[in-house]
């Protein structure tokens, strides 16, 4: 009877183990889950606030770079040509 009893015990320890490690499992399942739906939005969302953040900085410094460094040569045949360019 106490070989039966010990039995039982020792049944119960395993099967608590054995839900404990699944448990564990389970709640890594989750966390990885939600991780990996946070990168998508974050790869969505990210890419729409660079190019906003890209595009005002281009238009902020659009006309400094097309003065400075959009005409090669010495020739003066461009319609828009600063003559005044630190690049002369």
């Amino acid at each position: 009877m106490e070989n039966i009893d010990q039995d039982i015990i020792e049944q119960a320890i395993k099967h608590k183990n054995e839900e404990e490690k699944s448990l564990n499992l389970t709640i890594y399942e989750i966390c990885m889950s939600i991780f990996l739906l946070l990168f998508i939005i974050n790869c969505f969302f990210g890419k729409s606030t660079n190019e906003y953040i890209a595009m005002q900085w281009f238009k902020a410094n659009d006309k400094f770079y097309s003065d400075n460094y959009a005409h090669v040569g010495h020739e003066n045949n461009y319609s828009n040509f600063n003559l005044n360019s630190p690049f002369l």
